[in-house]
């Protein structure tokens, strides 16, 4: 299978919106993006800099066609994998539709999903997120389509106990288990001291609670200090807040503190204070290379491709993972911080978009168990993208103790700079 990976702007409009605007759906708005064109490239490989672009079509064939519901263009990351599967495999096989602007009118979404899955020749469909409604579409769909994959991607909007009964997998990203590994990650770095900075409104969060709660536990089990610290509560007094009170726990704590911060917006002033004084940043709030880091170290957020739209405009792209790896440990190299900072090595929910793709041609070619899941399969299919280890965890209910196999959590390998 060719290795690939698209890196666009709505990577970085995820980024700023998977960990803290999905969680506690607020009305904060972070600051603007910049606009660029989507260009196919190459996984990261992080321990060989050396970068191949392949953007040949795929001819690899398979039976049925694959349907894609995503967002709207612009809104997150999940339409641009769409439309590279599209490029990709070619329209014939790969559908790519969207919900409504609006994605909160049920009966809107009911009758898309019923309308985009009429076509017979459609035996997977991969919802990337399933809003409101897609339980009641699945079941109308079900009663003349049994033979059909259904895939969940990302948010759920509705009960989780009723979407584990309709899709055959759910995949999301552990940013809850993960929480632990963080503070795991910033013991190997050097961690004597963890210090959490939580956002005001996310007090009243049970996800980042929880988060919060894991974090502590895992430092009182390994033997580091926890420090709780509630920010202020709007986008330029929270960010003034970090920037003043970084300087005054390096002081009180020692250079070996490590720092996180659940803020998306938090992260630019929270890793330049650290950088400057040489304290220890494990990792951004959403767990990806393209937040946070490269925007602190001014690392160019394009790249020129050489063609021109139809207005006559230079079209550009994102770095690739590996531009942005070779990129980041050059500028911390001159910053005398390299073994000080670490994050996961691409984008995570690109990682799912790719590797559930890849899964339903695998299970159309029978190629995988038509029941159940083929986790070593899954994950396979997701280590090829990222280069690195990869973690699928059934969801496990806290209340009753159930694991649930059809609903699986994926982390990475961090790499450190």
């Amino acid at each position: 299978m060719k290795r690939y990976i698209i890196v666009i702007v709505a990577v970085v409009i995820m980024l700023l919106l998977i960990s803290c605007e999905r969680t506690d759906q607020t009305q904060d708005t972070p600051p603007p993006v910049h606009t660029v064109a989507p260009l196919p490239a190459t996984p990261p490989v992080v321990n060989d800099n050396q970068i191949v672009n392949d953007p040949e079509p795929d001819n690899q064939s398979f039976g049925g066609k694959i349907l894609i519901v995503t967002y709207a263009q612009g809104q997150n990351e999940e339409y641009d994998v769409a439309k590279m599967n599209v490029e990709k495999y070619g329209e014939d096989r790969i559908v790519h539709k969207e919900w409504h602007i609006h994605y909160f009118d049920e009966e809107e979404n009911i009758r898309r999903l019923i309308t985009y899955a009429s076509d017979p020749d459609i035996r997977a469909i991969i919802i990337n997120p399933p809003v409101y409604g897609t339980n009641k579409a699945i079941d109308i769909l079900r009663e003349t389509r049994e033979d059909i994959l259904v895939i969940y991607i990302g948010e759920l909007m509705e009960d989780l106990f009723d979407h584990m009964q309709r899709a055959d997998i759910i995949l999301n990203v552990d940013y809850i288990e993960s929480s632990s590994a963080i503070v795991r990650q910033a013991e190997k770095l050097g961690a004597k001291t963890f210090v959490h900075y939580i956002y005001p409104n996310h007090l009243s969060n049970q996800v980042h609670l929880r988060r919060r709660d894991l974090m502590k536990e895992e430092c009182e089990k390994i033997g580091i200090e926890f420090v709780d610290v509630t920010t202020h509560d709007n986008y330029n007094e929270s960010r003034q807040f970090i920037s003043d009170d970084v300087p005054k726990m390096i002081s009180h704590y020692g250079l070996d503190t490590a720092f996180v911060a659940s803020r998306c917006w938090l992260q630019e002033p929270l890793i330049k204070s650290i950088i400057e004084l040489g304290a220890i940043f494990p990792q951004s709030c959403c767990y990806s290379i393209y937040h946070g880091i490269p925007l602190t170290l001014s690392i160019a957020d394009s790249v020129p491709t050489g063609e021109l739209d139809s207005r006559g405009v230079e079209i550009k792209r994102l770095p690739t993972p590996d531009e942005l790896i070779t990129k980041i440990r050059a500028e911390l190299t001159e910053r005398n911080m390299l073994g000080r900072i670490s994050t996961w090595p691409t984008s995570p929910l690109a990682t799912i978009s790719v590797a559930a793709v890849e899964y339903a041609i695998r299970w159309l070619n029978s190629e995988v168990m038509m029941e159940g899941i083929d986790i070593d399969a899954l994950r396979e299919l997701m280590e090829d993208y990222t280069g690195v280890e990869v973690f699928l965890t059934p969801f496990e209910d806290e209340k009753t103790g159930n694991t649930y196999e059809n609903y699986l959590m994926m982390s990475m390998k961090y790499i450190t700079f």
